[in-house]
């Protein structure tokens, strides 16, 4: 991948044909159904929800709920067996002894089994989590069984027919004690796996870095061949030993009003490879996370993984909400080696930093879905259209090429969650303390008014839907809604068939850009694009460059000369014209080719350090060839020059 940071950032591909597969690709959004309609009167917030991935027609929605009559939150699990139209709650946990129960997580094993998950404190004030167990969907539920505590724990079910066919995998945040010193809060993911349904469980502890502490758990998923990968964040800073506990947190949240920077982005994949042996786990980077847990903000990284038979099987993605570009953007990698190494992260909200300066817009909780055709789907709490910065409206996009490329996002809640609109305010015990004989406590707004909660949901069915979950107030009330979301196409390696057997020869080639322009009288930006092969190889046409993403920091940049008309990501530029003899021998360079791009709105120029402005054109790009034939051929090629 290149990067120029002139007045273009950007990067190359090469492709063959125009893009046509993308007139049949559409997403559509069904009409929006609530939920938690039976308990309407019940705020509820932070929740997911899971696709039977036989059976289109059962899914299940999980939540916390608040009860105003009950002193602490309950888990309650909806069930339904009509493909999302209507909904009933089937389960309802709480703690023992007046104790709450909470961070839910549910979903489906093989022969429709359907699995729900909450955490509770006992009555000896001790914390367990609990697991229910359906045979019927999530209609009715068996005896629960109970498993250690770990925090805000993720259950996934190995549903691939292979030999581990049913297993159940639980990771959440544990604990990493050394003797002779305290034990590190977070300080290890506890992971958990059965292989009878639930009813015992083996557990392997994955503590993260000396002195780190675990956060950003998230989803994980299990591959075709029955390997687990799971997401860890890590604070990469030194600890903290909090007054008047065992607990550690990092020290710059001390300093920095709850932004936590300098957090590495990894994953964990468990293999099990011998009979009666514990699972074989290794640990890989996904690259630096800049995290901030601030009120209105989320921090969990959600993965998914292609499961179809299409040509992106066992791709893995990531999304997580970061903080790097000055406000809460969803971004996402994908991996196609098992989690060991990952694409360059892209932004996936396309909306852009408000022109007047103001905070945001911050957007939150991104999910990340697969359908059985290989299409991803993303959805998160988008603020474009909300001033204050604290409601939200569930938007989604969609990727017909493995997640290189997004249509354009559709909104997908027909009413946004606005703060203001609840009422009755559900409150909190915030804080509570004992001086003496005398007891103390706070009632106060809990955070999860302004962000939902620490989950959103999405999940993919059988037969292609895609069904997101989120909260919306529309009714004066926290309630979880959804909707169905169905998306025409299924996935082709770079997008169309026609496009399909190029060879990806980006690393052998590089761009030059000269009459570079900003038209101001027509907002037009243009550039003359040359492509130099600096490899000693022969490429062979068709030769051509293919946008895989488009941003600015100025306003809303649109192609105006694709040669496959296309306005934004997944543009075509076809070089085959250019060329002498339909190929680009070693150290030729092209006939130049204009890229022209139109500033849909463009915002006054202004000053970004010592040398450069804003960022007027970032783009990301891919070019692919018929084919290559010379002494690297099979090689990727070289490393591009630091310009």
């Amino acid at each position: 991948m290149r990067h120029w940071h002139l007045i273009v950032h950007a990067v190359v591909i090469a492709l063959v044909g125009i893009a046509n597969g993308q007139a049949q690709q559409s997403v559509t959004v069904g009409p929006n159904v609530q939920v938690s309609k039976a308990l309407g009167t019940e705020p509820h917030f932070e929740m997911e929800i899971a696709a039977d991935p036989f059976h289109a027609e059962r899914l299940l929605a999980c939540s916390m709920l608040f009860p105003i009559d009950w002193v602490k939150s309950e888990v309650v699990t909806y069930a339904s067996l009509d493909g999302g139209r209507s909904w009933k709650p089937t389960l309802r946990t709480r703690g023992e002894a007046r104790h709450e129960s909470w961070d839910p997580t549910c979903g489906y094993g093989p022969g429709g089994v359907a699995y729900t998950f909450s955490e509770n404190i006992d009555a000896g004030n001790k914390s367990f989590d609990r697991i229910d167990r359906s045979t019927d969907g999530g209609m009715t539920w068996e005896t629960p069984v109970r498993t250690k505590h770990a925090e805000r724990s993720f259950i996934s079910v190995d549903t691939t027919g292979g030999p581990r066919d049913g297993w159940i995998y639980l990771h959440g945040a544990g604990l990493a004690c050394v003797p002779g010193a305290h034990c590190l809060n977070a300080g290890a993911s506890y992971f958990q796996y059965s292989g009878d349904g639930g009813r015992t469980f083996t557990s392997q502890l994955v503590p993260v870095s000396d002195g780190d502490y675990l956060i950003g758990y998230g989803t994980g998923v299990v591959l075709s061949d029955g390997t687990f990968v799971a997401p860890m964040g890590e604070w990469k800073s030194d600890t903290t030993l909090v007054h008047g506990t065992s607990m550690r947190v990092p020290a710059n949240v001390l300093e920095h009003d709850g932004r936590w920077a300098n957090t590495a982005l990894r994953v964990f994949r468990a293999k099990f490879d011998k009979p009666n042996w514990p699972f074989a786990i290794e640990v890989f980077p996904v690259g630096d996370w800049f995290l901030d847990r601030g009120w209105n903000r989320s921090m969990m990284a959600m993965l998914a993984v292609d499961g179809s038979t299409g040509p992106f099987r066992d791709r893995i993605y990531v999304v997580w909400p970061d903080v790097g570009s000055g406000r809460s953007q969803i971004l996402l990698a994908h991996s196609s080696d098992q989690g060991k190494t990952w694409s360059r992260p892209r932004v996936i909200d396309d909306d852009r930093p408000r022109a007047d300066g103001r905070p945001g817009p911050d957007d939150i909780h991104g999910q990340v879905a697969v359908n059985p055709q290989g299409v991803v789907g993303v959805m998160w709490y988008d603020r474009r259209d909300h001033p204050d910065n604290l409601g939200w409206t569930a938007r989604f996009r969609a990727s017909w090429d493995g997640g290189e490329t997004f249509a354009p996002s559709v909104k997908v809640s027909e009413l946004p969650y606005l703060p203001e609109k609840t009422d009755p305010v559900p409150l909190d015990v915030i804080d509570r303390r004992w001086k003496q004989a005398n007891e103390s406590a706070v009632l106060g707004v809990h955070a999860f008014h302004f962000d939902g909660g620490h989950t959103a949901g999405l999940a993919a069915a059988a037969d292609g839907t895609f069904h997101p979950l989120w909260v919306g107030n529309s009714t004066g009330v926290p309630q979880l809604w959804t909707a169905s979301i169905a998306v025409n196409g299924t996935a082709q390696k770079n997008g169309a068939p026609e496009l399909a057997p190029l060879v990806d020869v980006s690393g052998k080639v590089q761009m030059y850009f000269s009459h570079r322009r900003l038209l101001r009288s027509s907002r037009v930006v243009e550039v003359d694009l040359e492509l130099e092969n600096r490899s000693e190889d022969t490429i062979h046409g068709p030769l051509k460059l293919r946008l895989l993403d488009l941003n600015s920091e100025l306003g809303v940049p649109e192609i105006v000369n694709a040669d496959n008309s296309v306005k934004g990501e997944g543009a075509v530029f076809d070089f085959t014209p250019l060329l002498d003899g339909a190929e680009l021998k070693p150290h030729d360079i092209t006939k130049p080719k204009r890229i022209r791009i139109h500033m849909a709105e463009l915002d006054p120029l202004r000053p970004f350090g010592p040398m450069a402005v804003f960022d007027l054109a970032d783009f990301t790009t891919r070019v692919l060839a018929g084919s290559v034939t010379g002494p690297t051929a099979d090689k990727p090629g070289l490393k591009a020059p630091e310009p």
